[in-house]
């Protein structure tokens, strides 16, 4: 059974878009990712609501993370620690968001990258595919 040549050519042409597509969103997501490994303390995740380093930041952090609610909805006013007790709190705190950032950001990159080789190795094939079809219908 003989299919008309241009089914061969629509499949090959779309695979082809796709790898182009699926390439374009894979080099996007290198580079943000680059840079989140990079330096992780810049990150959305790890700066927040409360991101600064300064005393006052720790203190709003550490009230609203162990304050208990009232029964009318407000935030009662947790006993704060010592001030180097608490800036060492936030400082392990910090740290830690700071790895997972990092671990996500390796494992997207990892990801990314790997998606990257796979849509060139498809695209490569199809097109080389669909040039000696070209080829062999001349």
């Amino acid at each position: 059974m003989d299919q008309p040549h241009w089914i061969q050519q629509l499949y090959g042409y779309t695979v082809c878009l796709i790898a182009v597509v699926t390439l374009l969103v894979s080099l996007n997501s290198i580079v943000n990712n680059v840079f989140e490994f990079a330096e992780p303390g810049m990150s959305r995740e790890v700066t927040g609501e409360f991101g600064g380093r300064s005393l006052e930041a720790c203190r709003q952090r550490y009230v609203r993370m162990t304050g208990p609610a009232r029964p009318d909805g407000t935030a009662a006013t947790a006993q704060l620690p010592p001030d180097s007790t608490l800036m060492a709190l936030c400082r392990e705190d910090r740290m830690d968001r700071v790895a997972a950032v990092r671990h996500r950001a390796l494992r997207s990159l990892v990801t990314s990258t790997l998606m990257l080789l796979v849509s060139l190795l498809l695209f490569g094939v199809h097109w080389r595919w669909l040039r000696g079809s070209r080829n062999a219908m001349t």
